[in-house]
């Protein structure tokens, strides 16, 4: 299929894998009594309003009861979304002159925050920008998660369609894709790792330029231009993901890597120079086009350190896969846990689930099956190499199945952990994200042998179509975690009350959890903040915590302690030369903390006799300079 073919329609059935790609005729003469061709926009839209607007209504259903509160609600089981808007916020700020991208004064305050490891999703800033004052934060988040989830499907369908000509299987490739429920959940909760929508177009356009590059029909020894263009293209939209987030971009990285490799080895053109040529720019140009976001990390001084702050936990229960999680509407999974007799229930402290659903298993066995009869399909084959291998990298170092450790030592994950770009990424479990892409291409070719098998009957169309609407309603139905469980973010009325004034804002408890709710709440009073959090933590961000007598003392869940007044004393009065005018005890906050009644009364036992600003369900408000005018123990 040429490329001008592929992105206006063409006149190729979408739906016959077997048509030819037929050459182009001479345009007939202008025949002024018959109506003016389609632009490429209606085009466009004739070939895939259709899958556009399936998508749109499946977003919706599968993201229900989001749609009615789409102003006011985020789904609820996890916090890691407070900061993920708090994060476009800031970036409107150090735009408006406010704050600065390399230090930020918002955290930590007074002595700042190290920025270099605060995620930041230039793409979305744009729409966040023309979202945030029709809608409010949530509204223009909730807006671009439903935007991710159609653009991921679509973008897996337009890349099946490429290479199978199937626009019904490509559909039900994309829905795959799109609503895989590990997928929607980081997509609403952690878009810095759930914005994948760009991969997909992005590893299109590769396959585009490979197969003009090595065009047997059309051998070169240089690249044209047309070549050059669509390399760069490809590059751009691949880098474009290190935009959103660099973790994604390894994604990008990894997938199109593999493919391009894995090709070479099967197809036999590492020996072409117009290929090396081509992966050259390719690379080179991926590399500058990024530069600008990868190089800041290169030159922390405390990069080491960033990258050994945490360690790489389990990853994905082996049985997470074949298993619907607790928020997933079941179909047939529960028959055949009762069968083998298997108690898996949940596998991550995440409320999530990892199931692939039985009937895309189901097809990409299908797809399995026509490969090893129709044989010589080794394009299929770099699929799965890609798919297994992502799956055995996000099972982490240690494998489990149904809870239980596997005893393999063995593992992909053991012999990479160490390397740099593994350690960025944290969590094995993150693999899944990798290994949806080549699995909806797996079921896209599954789909294009279903409908070549059943073809061969004169009612095997219609049986075809039939069966892609039945196995696309059992797919959203058996992944579906709908309803999703939404909330309300609390707000205290405070922060629009006029005895709040400009100053700094201790937040109470304090945390790394906790820190991502006060961050959400700075959006609406703009001061900043003692505490705060990044994806990593520069080694002296709790300096100024850890030299104030109080700070340290309330950061620790530590009582009054009457030997140490003068230091009390000492402690509030930096507090207030530093400038902080307020501290708040979050009743909400309390909810992120692993705390007990009695450790959260013995907090407050330090304002017992300080008399409160202002009371409400959710905060508690002192002034500092009451604080210090009434210290325990005086």
């Amino acid at each position: 299929m040429r490329y001008t073919e592929f992105m206006i329609g063409g006149a190729q059935d979408p739906t016959d894998s077997d048509t030819p790609n037929q050459p182009s005729t001479p345009a007939p003469q202008a025949d002024h009594g018959k109506a003016e061709p389609d632009n490429l926009i209606v085009a466009w839209l004739k070939r895939d309003g259709w899958a556009i607007a399936l998508y749109i209504v499946a977003a919706i259903v599968m993201t229900f009861p989001l749609v009615r509160g789409l102003t006011t609600h985020l789904d609820r089981t996890n916090i890691d979304i407070h900061q993920a808007l708090w994060q476009n916020w800031w970036i409107l700020q150090v735009f408006g002159g406010g704050d600065s991208l390399a230090r930020t004064q918002f955290l930590f305050y007074p002595i700042g925050f190290d920025a270099a490891f605060i995620p930041r999703r230039w793409p979305g800033v744009f729409s966040w920008s023309i979202l945030e004052p029709l809608l409010g934060p949530i509204g223009a988040h909730n807006i671009q998660s439903l935007l991710s989830l159609i653009a991921s499907g679509y973008g897996v369908y337009l890349l099946v369609v490429y290479l199978t000509k199937n626009r019904a299987g490509a559909w039900f490739a994309g829905a795959f894709y799109a609503f895989y429920p590990n997928h929607v959940w980081d997509v609403l909760q952690q878009p810095n790792t759930g914005n994948i929508h760009y991969i997909p177009f992005a590893i299109l356009l590769l396959i585009i330029a490979l197969d003009r590059v090595i065009d047997e029909s059309a051998p070169r020894k240089r690249l044209e231009p047309a070549d050059v263009g669509l390399l760069i293209a490809a590059a751009f939209l691949l880098s474009l993901n290190a935009y959103v987030n660099l973790k994604i971009y390894v994604f990008a990285g990894l997938t199109g890597a593999g493919y391009v490799g894995l090709r070479m080895l099967v197809e036999g053109f590492w020996k072409r120079r117009s290929f090396w040529l081509a992966m050259g720019l390719y690379s080179a140009a991926t590399l500058l086009i990024a530069l600008p976001i990868y190089l800041p990390y290169f030159t922390t001084t405390w990069l080491d350190e960033a990258l050994n702050q945490w360690t790489i936990t389990e990853g994905v229960d082996i049985l997470a896969y074949f298993s619907h999680g607790p928020d997933t509407l079941f179909f047939v999974s529960p028959a055949i846990e009762r069968m083998f007799g298997l108690h898996y229930t949940f596998w991550y402290v995440y409320k999530g689930s990892f199931y692939l659903g039985l009937s895309a298993m189901l097809i990409a066995a299908v797809g399995l099956v026509g490969m090893i009869v129709k044989g010589s399909q080794r394009r299929w084959l770099i699929w799965w190499v890609l798919a297994i291998f992502f799956w055995l990298m996000s099972l982490g170092v240690m494998w489990t199945f149904d809870r239980q450790p596997v005893d393999f030592t063995w593992t992909p994950y053991y012999f990479l952990q160490s390397n740099p770009i593994f350690q960025a990424l944290r969590e094995s479990h993150r693999f899944s994200l990798v290994l949806i892409l080549p699995m909806a291409v797996i079921i896209g070719y599954g789909w294009q042998v279903l409908w070549d098998w059943l073809k061969r009957w004169a009612a095997g169309p219609a049986i075809a179509t039939g069966l892609t609407v039945v196995f696309s309603l059992v797919l959203l139905l058996e992944t579906s975690q709908a309803p999703l469980p939404v909330r309300e973010i609390p707000v205290s009325a405070f922060y629009q009350d006029e005895r709040f004034v400009e100053g700094g804002v201790i937040d109470l408890p304090m945390g790394r959890q906790p820190a991502k709710y006060y961050m959400y709440l700075q959006m609406t009073h703009n001061q900043p903040i003692v505490e705060g959090m990044s994806a990593r933590t520069p080694p002296d961000a709790y300096s100024y915590i850890d030299q104030n007598a109080l700070l340290s003392t309330w950061f620790e869940w530590q009582g009054p302690n009457c030997t140490r007044s003068a230091e009390y004393e000492a402690a509030a009065q930096q507090l207030l030369d530093d400038g902080f005018e307020f501290v708040f005890l979050h009743q909400h906050g309390r909810n992120w903390t692993p705390n007990t009644d009695e450790q959260w009364e013995t907090l407050r036992s330090f304002f017992r006799s300080v008399p409160p600003l202002h009371l409400d369900p959710l905060i508690e408000v002192y002034r500092v300079e009451d604080v210090m005018n009434h210290l325990p123990c005086e």
